[in-house]
């Protein structure tokens, strides 16, 4: 205190202390003022108990303390929610940035039959642990007409939404180790897939346009259609509408689709500066 006083600080320390006390009576008071009567009777009943037995217990004489207490589980769930997102963000960018590494790994080969011969990489899909490839859905149907496949395809895609709602998505006439890509994902796997769509957009917020679809080849079906919507997390992003064609590849020997790939009219880029921009 003398040194205090000599440097002249008394009075900071001083004020120090009444606002510490007075942060105190307020939390107190606070606390006893929000307490539930249930723990209260609780606090009542440990006061009791350890009164017999000749000891006292600190939190039993504090019922402001479970009050603090829930606020830290409430605080702590925010903050979880606010970890998972940056992480998301970070688990999205190390994929967005893998796939350029193996896109200029692939255009500087010089052969293109190794690049296309080495299996796909399954990069994953960043909002959900997307678990083992398993069988999902009915009985396969091998080798559908390809102009019957492209209607069950727009079938699926303009009544039933099956980009936003992974229900309507026939999964019969995909291949249980169909490969999925579009700019930002690499997902191999179909019940990964309807997995990861599952906790992206929301359909009841949500819309899908079909465009056009054809049969290009064969083996292979190409569609036009365009989407938006709101994306199933904490911060309610909003995906502006954007254009998207996509190719589905059939196997020769089984009919069944064994590759999906989207091309955005977006970047990739924007696409995930869109998915982590809040909206009100």
């Amino acid at each position: 205190g003398i040194l205090l006083w000599r440097r002249g600080r008394m009075s900071l320390a001083t004020g120090f202390v009444k606002r510490f006390l007075f942060v105190l009576l307020v939390l107190n008071a606070e606390g006893a003022g929000q307490a539930s009567a249930p723990a209260v009777r609780r606090s009542a009943t440990a006061r009791a108990t350890t009164a017999e037995s000749g000891r006292s217990s600190p939190t039993s004489r504090l019922p402001h303390v479970r009050v603090r207490r829930g606020r830290r589980r409430e605080r702590s769930r925010r903050e979880m929610l606010g970890c998972v997102g940056v992480e998301i963000m970070i688990m999205a960018s190390s994929a967005l940035l893998t796939q350029k590494a193996s896109a200029s790994s692939s255009s500087s080969s010089s052969s293109p039959s190794s690049s296309s011969s080495s299996s796909p990489r399954s990069i994953g899909f960043p909002l959900a642990p997307l678990g083992d490839i398993k069988r999902i859905g009915a009985e396969k149907r091998n080798h559908v007409g390809v102009e019957e496949l492209k209607n069950i395809l727009a079938t699926a895609i303009r009544d039933g939404q099956y980009f936003i709602n992974p229900g309507a998505m026939p999964l019969d006439v995909f291949d249980d180790g169909c490969r999925f890509k579009d700019p930002t994902t690499d997902v191999v796997g179909l019940s990964r897939y309807v997995k990861a769509l599952g906790v992206l957009f929301d359909p009841a917020r949500s819309s899908v346009t079909l465009d056009s679809i054809r049969v290009s080849n064969p083996n292979q079906i190409v569609a036009t259609w365009r989407q938006e919507g709101y994306l199933k997390l904490p911060w309610n992003p909003y995906v502006p509408p954007y254009e998207s064609q996509t190719t589905w590849t059939l196997d020769p020997s089984s009919g069944l689709i064994t590759m999906q790939e989207h091309k955005w009219s977006i970047s990739a880029f924007e696409a995930l500066r869109e998915t982590f921009t809040p909206h009100a």
